[in-house]
Formats: C-alpha cells, sequence, structure tokens
C-alpha cells in the first residue's frame, strides 16, 4: 500500500465513524494489517505513553502472526489532529485545543524500511479535515519537514522481540523499570 491508499483508507473511516482514532497499518512482504491503538487512555497521557503502547502492539502483532522486523517493509501512523499556523516570531505559544482559529487534521507518519540497503527513511504528511455540515472531505495532503519521531520506531522495536520467550521479555521490562528511563 502507498500513502495515496492509506489517506483513502483514512478518508473511509472518518466518512463512517465522524472521528480518526489512531490507526497503525503495517505492511510486510507478504501481508498488510491494519490495527486500531488499543487503550485509548493511555495514548492521550504524553509521548513516551504512546512509545510503550506501540511498542507493546509491535510485539503482540509479531507474536500472534509471526512477523519479524527483516519481513517489514512500511509502517504507517495515521491520526486526526488540531493544528494552529503562527508566522508571527515571538509570538506566544498556545495549545491548539484552546485556539479558537485551530485546524482539523489527518496526520500519517511513515517509515519506509529498505532491508536491502539497511536503510529507514521517515516522513510526515497531513491532509486538513473540512467539514460543512454533515460533509466531511479531505484536502490533498502535504509532506511535513523535518520528521523526528520515535512512534513507529518503537513500534519497530516491540516487532523485534518477538523472538524472546515471554519470560525473556517480562525480564528485560522488569530490569527497565529497576534503571528507569534512559
Amino acid at each position: 500500500m502507498d500513502r495515496s491508499s492509506i489517506f483513502a483508507t483514512a478518508k473511509k473511516h472518518l466518512l463512517t465513524y465522524g472521528n480518526h482514532a489512531p490507526l497503525i497499518f503495517v505492511e510486510t512482504y507478504d501481508d498488510f494489517y491494519r490495527l486500531p491503538v488499543e487503550n485509548f487512555d493511555q495514548w492521550n497521557q504524553d509521548t513516551f505513553s504512546r512509545e510503550k503502547l506501540l511498542f507493546l502492539m509491535g510485539r503482540k502483532l509479531a507474536v500472534q502472526e509471526a512477523i519479524t522486523p527483516e519481513s517489514v517493509c512500511s509502517l504507517y501512523l495515521v491520526q486526526e489532529f488540531w493544528y494552529i499556523y503562527r508566522n508571527v516570531a515571538g509570538e506566544e505559544i498556545i495549545d491548539p485545543e484552546s485556539a479558537p482559529d485551530r485546524k482539523e487534521s489527518l496526520g500519517m507518519l511513515e517509515m519506509l524500511i529498505s532491508q536491502e540497503k539497511k536503510q529507514i527513511e521517515q516522513h510526515f504528511f497531513q491532509c486538513e479535515i473540512i467539514r460543512y455540515g454533515e460533509v466531511v472531505d479531505l484536502a490533498p495532503y502535504e509532506e511535513g519537514e523535518n520528521v523526528q519521531s520515535y512512534l513507529l520506531t518503537c513500534f519497530l522495536a516491540g516487532i523485534a522481540t518477538e523472538q524472546w520467550s515471554d519470560k525473556e521479555f517480562q525480564k528485560v521490562v522488569e530490569r527497565y523499570m529497576e534503571v528507569g528511563e534512559i
């Protein structure tokens, strides 16, 4: 699947449900998976909570479907968010949630994995959600700049633990909890 197909699928989801909860799309060389983000309350806490949740989702998918990191060729995270444009230097930074001029958007974080080149690329795309009463549409998507997110990296790292037994995995988690955040 390519990003246009992902946005088309996301648009169908948006039209069906009226909003777009986060979804993970996983493309392997043999198959394609669409996963709703579980534990939505945890998702909204902070970035670290999202990273942990995606790590665990990656492991769960890998164990259930016998997916290895080498079999993954692309990952996508699609979610709805608010944003505001501010072009004035020094202007007060405000939370989009409280901004009267906020815009609604559908964002896609894309991770392309080349096993041949041993290379990973990340891109971010967004398209504004346009609402006219009951009618909902998406503007054409645009690419963002300088993507620096560990969300899909954490999902891929969870997939990498698929070869560990539950006991080995638990041991690593306990050790991590002893050490704390790195």
